[in-house]
């Protein structure tokens, strides 16, 4: 007799890219598990799409006995149909920082054979991109976890969660959110009900997954416009939610988005700056936005704060706060070479945060091999950050220039 097998079987893993998680659309729950059946067949490392044939028993309900062969005979044609708004992705594959929005099909083709009760369906080659060889910028789930869902917006809120999942929270928007549920009009300016349908009943589904989360709430005035997302980074680990500092509320009024906070507070941590430059960066966004100079303010102020376009400046302007201003053509000269220094650190020290982002959550390290990377990134971040402090501290002091 053979002995049975001391081992479990793989579990089955689902990827996309995460411009694809983020993006604006509408899907059925039964739509949504269509999609998860093509993913499942998917390889990342493809480079072609071929044809996903899926029986219609796969498609039932967790737990059921139903198998849905008529509800998908009546939505061939619907789902034939859909499209995503999503990012432009920049020449190596990645998300870039202002992304044009664009609006691609899902599918090249779909149909029902009804004589053999099989779904035959093909992604668009357009989004080949988002879902075929895939080197960074993505998220893997185990298709177990949705086998556990049962709303379609459980299923997008898992993935919003699960792209953040090294990091144990996410700040989201709430117009945001429901955009990207493709709620773009249910439920504005009533969070409440947006809360007790959508909200609590996903996090009622969630627990039961490898991601329950509890939340928190942010609110300008009396209105509620983020959702910080709480959820552990391991089974043993959870985050405390944070205080909202009185900036951080100020830049979000301003439009700055909530995932570009935590770069604003690390360079406020690491010294670079003090929260005096926020505030002067803020009257200068502003003077130029009201002499309509300016028509993406909160993005303005992100550049010039986590750039330094404006660091140069303030410290002059702390300086002439107590001493008279020099013009001698050796200090301005001075002046210029220390602006440009700082823009050019500036530049390398925003690429190697992206460096970091890209190494924490990037299914291509393994946990032998992540850590050693995080080191040398890590390392060269603070070798960056301590020569802007230098830098810095050197044009501030008196008689510098």
């Amino acid at each position: 007799m053979q002995a049975p097998s001391s081992t479990f079987p793989e579990p089955i893993i689902v990827v996309q890219h995460t411009a694809l998680i983020n993006a604006r659309f509408e899907m059925s729950l039964l739509e949504m598990r269509i999609f998860l059946a093509m993913l499942k067949r998917l390889n990342r490392q493809d480079s072609q799409f071929t044809d996903c044939y899926i029986p219609v028993s796969e498609l039932a309900a967790p737990g059921s006995e139903h198998v849905p062969y008529i509800e998908v005979a009546a939505l061939v044609q619907s789902f034939a149909r859909r499209a995503f708004d999503i990012e432009v992705l920049g020449p190596t594959g990645h998300r870039v920082q202002e992304p044009e929005i664009c609006a691609l099909p899902l599918l090249h083709s779909i149909q029902y054979l009804k004589n053999h009760g099989t779904v035959v369906a093909r992604f668009n080659d357009a989004i080949r991109p988002y879902l075929l060889q895939l080197q960074g910028n993505f998220t893997s789930a185990e298709l177990t976890q949705f086998l556990k869902l049962r709303s379609v917006y459980a299923h997008r809120i898992y993935w919003l969660l699960k792209e953040h999942a090294n990091f144990g929270y996410r700040w989201i928007g709430v117009d945001e959110l429901r955009n990207m549920l493709g709620l773009t009009t249910e439920y504005e300016g009533r969070f409440d009900h947006f809360r007790a349908r959508v909200l609590d009943p996903v996090q009622r589904e969630l627990a039961a997954t490898d991601l329950p989360f509890t939340y928190a709430l942010h609110k300008q005035g009396r209105t509620i416009i983020d959702i910080w997302f709480n959820f552990p980074k391991s089974r043993a680990a959870r985050l405390e939610t944070p205080p909202v500092e009185a900036w951080a509320q100020t830049l979000r009024e301003q439009g700055v988005a909530v995932n570009s906070l935590d770069i604003v507070r690390a360079q406020l941590i690491a010294g670079i700056y003090d929260e005096g430059y926020i505030a002067y960066v803020l009257k200068h966004v502003s003077a130029r936005a009201q002499a309509g100079k300016i028509k993406r303010v909160g993005g303005t102020i992100f550049k010039a704060l986590t750039r330094y376009y404006l660091l140069a400046d303030y410290r002059q302007a702390q300086q002439d706060s107590i001493a008279p201003p020099s013009t001698t053509p050796a200090k301005t000269n001075l002046r210029a070479a220390r602006a440009t220094q700082q823009r050019k650190l500036a530049s390398e020290l925003e690429e190697a945060h992206k460096s970091l982002t890209f190494v924490t959550s990037a299914a291509i390290y393994t946990d032998e091999t992540r850590p050693a990377v995080l080191a040398q990134v890590q390392s060269k971040i603070s070798l960056l950050e301590q020569q802007l402090r230098h830098l810095v501290a050197r044009g501030h002091q008196p008689g510098t220039g």
